[in-house]
């Protein structure tokens, strides 16, 4: 995956994580933590939600 994609998904995502931390979406934000660190591998990057 090209990296500069993966950052715009990336930033969305962590936007969206935001969001539903701040509303108490705890297992929404776990989800959005998990598919943005498949982004990350995706595109050559370490995880960062380990």
């Amino acid at each position: 995956m090209d990296r500069m994609l993966a950052d715009e998904i990336i930033l969305v995502l962590k936007t969206q994580w935001k969001v539903s931390d701040a509303m108490g979406m705890k297992e929404q934000a776990k989800y959005l933590g998990e598919l943005a660190d498949r982004v990350r591998v995706a595109s050559g990057q370490e995880p960062q939600n380990k």
